[in-house]
């Protein structure tokens, strides 16, 4: 079998090599599902997020020994400073420079992932060539000079990058809380979340070889 499987590889790159619009494509369709993986990861993290924050809101509120109200104070106040590191650590990996900024455009909020610009309708089509061939995914038609706000996302291997820590520290956040609380940690949203954490991984270390990253343990990890 393995001569064959070697065969095969072999006619897949000589054909490659003479047609590389099948590479191309080849190229295409693993960004377009690397996109929608990490969609999913994106989701998890907001989702263990918000679980997150409607857990916390309901132990401040409703907790009443002083001793067990100073714990949960102190978790709460270590959850927003960790999200504060987080979001400028975000920022200080990617962003799109001045250089690269196309005439009209200006940067006016970075969230995680993606950046909001604001710009003008042509410069919006120039970011996505989709606004050409299919005009009703960027919502109402606008002239070229128009001025408009559009989402630009960090390229794949930095979405993957940001959304391995950002899914890790939520997840950490929210197993603080089951620990504070007395819950087991087989949890299924838990459960949930780090099979998703394992696919942005998984993405970021074939998109980054060699990168680093913290596994679910916090600890320093080398993509292999």
């Amino acid at each position: 079998m393995l001569p064959i499987r070697r065969g095969l590889i072999l006619f897949f790159l000589i054909v490659g090599l003479l047609n590389p619009s099948i590479l191309k494509n080849a190229e295409d369709e693993r960004d377009r599902k690397d996109d929608k993986i990490l969609r999913t990861v994106s989701n998890a993290a907001a989702q263990a997020d918000s679980w997150t924050n409607a857990w916390m809101f309901d132990l401040l509120r409703s907790t009443k020994d002083r001793a067990d109200t100073l714990k949960v104070v102190a978790l709460s106040d270590q959850i927003d400073n960790d999200r504060k590191r987080e979001s400028h650590w975000e920022e200080s990996i990617w962003t799109i420079p001045n250089s690269e900024l196309l005439p009209g455009e200006s940067v006016w909020q970075h969230v995680g992932t993606f950046v909001m610009v604001e710009g003008t309708g042509l410069t919006m089509r120039q970011r996505n060539p989709k606004c050409k061939t299919n005009p009703e995914e960027c919502g109402s038609p606008v002239s070229d000079a128009q001025t408009v706000s559009y989402v630009v996302d960090a390229p794949l291997d930095i979405r993957a990058r940001i959304l391995v820590e950002k899914l890790r520290l939520a997840i950490s956040q929210y197993s603080a809380i089951l620990q504070l609380t007395g819950k087991s940690a087989d949890d299924v949203f838990v459960t949930s979340w780090n099979t998703a954490w394992f696919d942005a991984r998984n993405i970021y270390c074939r998109r980054t070889p060699a990168g680093k990253y913290r596994d679910l343990l916090g600890e320093e990890q080398v993509c292999k």
